[in-house]
């Protein structure tokens, strides 16, 4: 049995009662972890993060993990719009990490050593938040494992640079990661950056680090496709690898309502989903999480519903890239 710190098994497992043979649900895809299999031998491992407690604002993001677990037997797992079989990749659910309720610092610790072993056992770590919060100690784990400062592709709504004296919380991951050696701001793009969603000071403290920042309106002016081009060579400078995170509040605000940071004029979830099913075909993506999901908070689980899409239109690109 592998020992990886701090995992506990999904608090639910989720699967189809009568399941149609010729109609696989992507929930049913999702491979348990029997402690058995070797982690390496899939093609990708699922871990959950399920920590809000630092968000700004109040949040059940600690819920998210769960609820894509259920949402994922919604979708097949035939992707039309690439003809795509995602059958022909494995991924493997090995559960959450246990966090310390009554301290971030903790639970942020927990993070970064689980990831700091699965790193060792796995070929590509999909992490599922949680608030914003978690990505910096994965990026920790990953830098380390990878051996230096890595390049991040980012859809967000907010640079994520406020400074970290009161302690982390889900406005700082990025700023506590350049802090802490996992990224360098010349490596770092940002994608759908919304208007008066950040101050002048984080903003031009962003682009003091060379961080690549692509505003909603330039989304609009240059096309999704050409902004996620431009964003991935930037972060590809890395001789590291890229990590994409994936903070839902990106989205337009209509297509994310569980996302309380969202507002509108956002990204719409096709653009989201080829730009991120272009990413999953580039080599040296190394990671990538999903974020700020609230599902108290979401409307007949449209903002879960278009999570689960995001990480499956970027596993579709995996497929398509072995093709």
């Amino acid at each position: 049995m592998t020992d990886i710190p701090y995992l506990l098994p999904p608090n639910a497992v989720f699967r189809t009662p009568a399941p149609d043979p010729n109609n696989p649900k992507a929930g049913d895809w999702v491979q348990q972890w029997d402690h058995a299999a070797a982690l390496h031998t899939f093609d990708a491992v699922i871990i959950g993060a399920p920590f809000s407690r630092s968000s700004l604002s109040h949040s059940g993001a600690f819920l998210t993990p769960s609820a894509i677990r259920r949402v994922l037997l919604d979708f097949s797992t035939y992707y039309s719009d690439y003809d795509v079989n995602l059958q022909e990749m494995s991924v493997c659910d090995i559960g959450d990490i246990a966090m310390n309720i009554l301290s971030a610092e903790q639970s942020h610790s927990h993070i970064e050593q689980a990831i700091n072993s699965v790193a060792d056992l796995a070929k590509f770590i999909v992490t599922l938040g949680g608030d914003h919060s978690i990505t910096r100690p994965v990026l920790s784990a990953l830098s380390q494992h990878f051996g230096g400062p890595l390049g991040l592709v980012q859809f967000d709504a907010h640079h994520d640079v406020r400074t970290l004296e009161n302690g982390p919380n889900n406005g700082t991951p990025i700023r506590g990661a350049i802090e802490r050696g996992a990224l360098r701001g010349e490596y770092i793009a940002q994608i759908g950056i919304h208007g008066c969603s950040n101050s002048k000071i984080y903003n031009d403290w962003a682009r003091s680090q060379g961080i690549g920042v692509y505003t909603m309106s330039e989304v609009r002016r240059k096309g999704i496709m050409e902004c996620a081009g431009q964003a991935y060579r930037q972060a590809a400078q890395s001789p590291h690898g890229v990590y994409v995170t994936v903070d839902m509040d990106v989205l337009e605000r209509a297509a994310a309502p569980g996302c309380p940071a969202s507002s509108p004029g956002g990204l719409s979830p096709w653009e989201m989903f080829d730009a991120l099913f272009w990413l999953g075909q580039q080599p040296n993506i190394i990671g990538i999480d999903v974020v700020e999901v609230d599902p108290q908070k979401d409307v007949a689980d449209m903002t879960v519903k278009a999570t689960c899409l995001a990480l499956l239109s970027f596993f579709a690109g995996k497929v398509a890239a072995k093709q």
